[in-house]
């Protein structure tokens, strides 16, 4: 399986801003799902739905490592 990855220089560093496998970008399949979730609710709704996940993997994940 190919995995592409798109990149952008970001202050004298390079960051991933998208991932393709399969023809299917992750930053379309994230950016569609936002956009059923603002459409049926609110961008609120989005904003608080992101927030409780974020909870849920900071919980899971343990803490961030810095680089």
């Amino acid at each position: 399986m190919a995995i592409e990855y798109k990149l952008l220089i970001k202050e004298g560093r390079w960051l991933v801003y998208d991932v393709i496998t399969d023809e299917q970008s992750m930053l379309e399949n994230y950016r569609a799902e936002f956009n059923k979730i603002i459409n049926k609710e609110s961008f609120d709704a989005l904003l608080k739905r992101m927030k409780e996940e974020t909870g849920r993997k900071r919980v899971t994940d343990g803490p961030a490592r810095t680089g």
